[in-house]
């Protein structure tokens, strides 16, 4: 159920770019695709005693989003502009560490949020564009533990909150790098949050 919920966020995101380009062709929204990869610190809580362990690994994935339009006609008088952007992210993750007997793994994960930030330097007005933002969003994510022989996984609900910003480093190439803190809700008698500092690349349509 919830990787059809993903499926048709990825397919309203295509179809809304497409829709909207041919009103919209300054440049100000447009689809965008994109990897990432980074660091992640997961803790699991599982309020017991020695069995809860910091679960750290490099993790990695794909993005696809939108970028809306311009809130102020792209950027005012001082070539600053709002914007916002909707996005959703697969990916995948090696992070582990044992506690009490018990390896916890974190396995593969998918979100969508909402971007709201600004332009500043924006190409109207530069060569390059730098746009930072805030991040708001929901991110499930598989958990694994093994322990005597016996793995159990489980799906937990997130909460996401982070700050970003991307360069507009080439033409229609970003750079961005950023930050977040997932809070999870308990499922199992496990309950795990996670700091991620991710950095990638994104193509502007």
């Amino acid at each position: 159920m919830k990787k059809s919920m993903l499926i048709a966020a990825l397919a309203a995101l295509a179809l809304s770019a497409t829709v909207a380009r041919a009103d919209n062709m300054d440049g100000s929204s447009g689809l965008y695709l994109g990897a990432y990869g980074g660091y992640d610190w997961s803790s699991a809580d599982t309020g017991v005693a020695g069995v809860s362990p910091d679960v750290d690994g490099f993790d990695g994935g794909l993005f696809v989003g939108y970028k809306l339009h311009s809130l102020l006609d792209h950027v005012n008088h001082l070539g600053i502009g709002l914007n916002a952007a909707l996005q959703a992210s697969y990916g995948w993750s090696n992070a582990d560490g044992s506690a009490g007997g018990v390896l916890f793994e974190k396995e593969s994960e998918w979100g969508v949020s909402l971007r709201p930030g600004f332009d500043v330097l924006d190409a109207a007005t530069s060569s390059v564009g730098i746009s930072p933002y805030a991040i708001l969003g929901y991110r499930n994510t598989k958990f694994e533990a093994t322990a005597l022989g016996i793995t159990a996984s489980e799906r937990y609900d997130g909460f996401e909150l982070g700050l970003g910003a991307e360069l507009m480093a080439h033409k229609n190439i970003g750079v961005r790098l950023e930050y977040t803190h997932t809070w999870y809700g308990s499922e199992g008698g496990v309950d795990p949050d996670s700091d991620d500092l991710r950095a990638g690349v994104a193509f502007h349509f």
